[in-house]
């Protein structure tokens, strides 16, 4: 879910959970990239990095919306992105703070070994009409 700055829109988890057809509308041409967590070392200078500089290609590619996501609270997550100094309007950043997407898509793994807890593993993906075409 998102996470807003200010007291404008509420912050509360009901009030912000995302839908399958509201992140996968028909007609548009998602790309998620999956990370394990923010602010670990990889992800921050590996994995997160290709996406931001090629953001614009990728649009211009014909994708509608590039979405980051990760099991944690929204919270580390969106200043994850801030602290990368992350364009909001071409990246959007998404957290599933249970990780019931991950479990449900078998992409949840165990990153305890690394003190992390279950997370996502690292994916990428394209959904064009609700439907994953690439993965």
């Amino acid at each position: 879910r998102p996470w807003h700055m200010d007291d404008s829109k509420s912050n509360l988890a009901k009030d912000n959970a995302i839908t399958m057809p509201t992140l996968f509308p028909p007609g548009k041409k998602i790309a998620v990239f999956g990370i394990p967590a923010p602010f670990t070392g990889t992800c921050t200078t590996a994995h997160y990095p290709p996406y931001a500089t090629l953001a614009d290609q990728i649009k211009s590619a014909g994708i509608d919306s590039i979405v980051c996501y990760t099991v944690a609270d929204p919270y580390s997550h969106y200043n994850w992105g801030k602290s990368m100094g992350n364009d909001f309007e071409k990246i959007s950043f998404l957290a599933d703070v249970d990780g019931e997407w991950a479990e449900e898509y078998d992409l949840k793994r165990d990153y305890t070994g690394a003190s992390l807890g279950h997370r996502s593993e690292r994916f990428s993906m394209i959904v064009e009409d609700g439907v994953v075409k690439s993965f």
